[in-house]
């Protein structure tokens, strides 16, 4: 038994030694790709730095404004934690690019890092390899919202799986 876990984390910038997260949504969905259940929460930091493009786009998401009624981020790793307890089997992450996620996971909630099997479903490989053949979903959504794109490569999953036919006689 599997469950993924269509994780999106937002971020101050790239640099994971100097900026930080800001948002992180998980959309837990069982192997069918149903919804079991979704996690959402804003990081607090006393101090932030931001790329230039990172603090004109969480403006506009309106992003920025919330950070001050975030939470400190071992009180998140404890509830996303908390969060997972009902869940059997292997968790897998799941998301677009997923690879830069989970390094930040692991930096900065290693709690829920531990946790995670170390297989991923990395959906951005999928789209540039299915692009080419007229498979790609393309969803992403540009509001730059943990909970938007989680739900988009929920979405991704959702569309490859409906449309990718196995051939088992290759």
């Amino acid at each position: 038994m599997k469950t993924f876990l269509f994780t999106d984390l937002e971020f101050s910038g790239l640099d994971i030694n100097n900026n930080r997260p800001l948002e992180i949504a998980i959309i837990a969905a069982d192997s069918g790709l149903s919804v079991i259940k979704t996690f959402h929460k804003v990081f607090f930091w006393e101090s932030i730095v931001f790329n230039d493009w990172s603090e004109k786009a969480h403006s506009a998401s309106g992003l920025i404004n919330e950070l001050e009624f975030g939470e400190d981020a071992d009180n998140i790793d404890a509830d996303i934690c908390s969060f997972l307890r009902s869940f059997e089997g292997d968790l897998i992450l799941a998301g677009q690019s997923v690879h830069v996620d989970r390094a930040w996971i692991n930096a900065y909630l290693p709690r829920f890092g531990s946790k995670l099997n170390h297989r991923m479903l990395d959906l951005s490989t999928l789209d540039m390899i299915l692009e080419d053949i007229g498979y790609a979903a393309n969803l992403r959504p540009r509001s730059h919202r943990a909970e938007d794109d989680a739900r988009a490569a929920l979405n991704s999953a959702r569309h490859y799986r409906k449309s990718i036919k196995y051939d088992s006689s290759l």
